[in-house]
C-alpha cells in the first residue's frame, strides 16, 4: 500500500506500461535462480510446478532491496509445496520501474 494515502498499490501502479512481460521474465529467471534450475528445465517436471511459466502477482511486497512476489498454495504448485515466494532484486527492477 502507499504510505502517503493507505491506498492498495497493484502492480501497474509501480512499473512502466509495457513492462510487465519484462518484470514476468526476471521472476521467472530469479525463481529458477533460488531453485538451482536451468533455464531449460521444465517448471512442470523440474521444479514440480503446475505452470509452464510463472505469471506475475498482485500479491507482493514492495521493499528497498526489490519486490517479493508471494505466491499462495495451489495458485501455481502442489499444496505441499507450500508457499512460494520469489524475491527479484532492485537492481534488475530499476529499468522497469516508474
Amino acid at each position: 500500500f502507499d504510505v502517503a494515502t493507505g491506498d492498495t498499490l497493484l502492480l501497474d501502479d509501480i512499473i512502466k506500461p509495457g513492462a510487465r512481460e519484462a518484470v514476468e521474465a526476471l521472476v521467472d529467471f530469479h525463481y529458477r535462480e533460488q531453485e538451482g534450475m536451468s533455464a531449460e528445465s521444465s517448471l512442470v517436471v523440474d521444479g514440480k510446478l503446475n505452470v509452464e511459466s510463472i505469471p506475475l502477482t498482485e500479491n507482493f511486497a514492495l521493499e528497498d532491496k526489490g519486490i517479493r512476489f508471494y505466491f499462495n498454495p495451489y495458485e501455481i504448485a502442489a499444496y505441499a509445496a507450500g508457499p512460494i515466494i520469489v524475491e527479484v532484486p532492485m537492481s534488475d527492477l530499476e529499468p522497469y520501474l516508474k
